[in-house]
């Protein structure tokens, strides 16, 4: 039985070194993230980016090293976040760079508003903005959204 997980990694008929779908299903099926070193650099991100929509993101940044100049950015953490695996983003904030506002309303929806809050500079947002805006009495996806618009238009 193919898991939904792993769905998002089919199909693997193609070479794997040239093709970053087979690559993924590859690693995902053998679990050995030392077949990067086979697999064209070009490609490095876009297997990351599979393995982390096929919840094998911790698998990710723990092989960190073997991926070629993967930086764990914007784009990274959001996927993590889609994802289900926002937890883990929060957990390892120290080690993803170049975060934003939608970063933080995506991370903030899954519930981690306390990270957001306390981590305000991490996402571009200043802390007085962030503790003045966030004493709203309840939390509601468009006060959110104009929470965010806000913290935008302050940083351009």
């Amino acid at each position: 039985m193919i898991t939904e997980s792993a769905a998002v990694l089919l199909p693997p008929e193609k070479d794997f070194r040239t093709n970053a779908t087979s690559a993924a299903a590859e690693i995902f099926k053998t679990k050995n993230f030392d077949l990067l070193s086979e697999i064209e650099e070009s490609l490095h991100r876009e297997v990351a980016l599979r393995l982390i929509k096929a919840e094998r993101g911790a698998a990710v940044v723990t092989n960190l090293e073997k991926f070629n100049n993967l930086a764990l950015d914007n784009e990274i953490a959001l996927e993590f976040i889609k994802a289900g695996q926002g937890l883990f983003v929060a957990n390892n904030l120290d080690k993803f760079q170049d975060l934003d506002a939608e970063t933080a309303f995506e991370l903030y929806k899954a519930g981690h508003q306390v990270v957001v809050v306390s981590n305000a500079k991490k996402f571009g947002l200043t802390s007085k903005a962030v503790n003045d805006s966030w004493r709203l009495p309840a939390y509601h996806d468009q006060e959110l959204e104009e929470f965010v618009k806000a913290f935008t238009k302050n940083q351009a």
